[in-house]
């Protein structure tokens, strides 16, 4: 909790907020973020690479 400790009351609101409205929506942080790291590297998402490296590493077999 070390950096929570350092937002304002505001940016704490707002951050519950929108966990809340991800949680209704049945959407997780964590894949979002890493669908967001797979495009940044040119894949549609974290499953479109995941399934690239399982085919690149049987190959390599």
């Amino acid at each position: 909790m070390g950096e929570l400790s350092t937002y304002s009351e505001k940016t704490l609101a707002c951050l519950k907020a929108c966990y809340e409205t991800l949680e209704q929506q049945e959407k997780h942080p964590e894949v979002l973020q890493m669908d967001y790291m797979a495009r940044c590297y040119g894949y549609q998402s974290a499953e479109e690479a995941e399934q690239w490296l399982r085919q690149s590493r049987s190959q390599s077999i």
